[in-house]
């Protein structure tokens, strides 16, 4: 795993049915030394007690409807392209 997160831009899907399955990557990441992943999340995870710390840990905290928004929807883009133009490790719950 390590090789490929070097090599190419990498996002960890998976199915949010407990919270085990959000947090099990990034315990994975963290306990074989590998780079912690970018947390993308809806913005209803970010309320008070998580939102802070999940912000300053890398998490990205999206709306659930943005098609009016053009401005929002660049910004979004234009991060989450950066994130993997520079190869940092994403995981999303679908």
């Amino acid at each position: 795993m390590r090789e490929t997160f070097r090599r190419f831009p990498t996002i960890v899907l998976f199915m949010h049915q407990t919270f085990v399955d959000g947090t099990a990557p990034t315990l994975y990441f963290y306990h074989n030394d590998l780079p912690m992943p970018h947390t993308i999340g809806g913005i209803n995870m970010a309320f008070f007690g998580l939102g802070f710390p999940c912000r300053r840990s890398g998490s990205i905290f999206n709306r659930w409807a943005f098609q009016n928004n053009p401005v929002y929807k660049l910004v979004l883009c234009r991060h989450l392209a950066y994130l993997l133009e520079n190869r940092f490790p994403m995981s999303w719950a679908f």
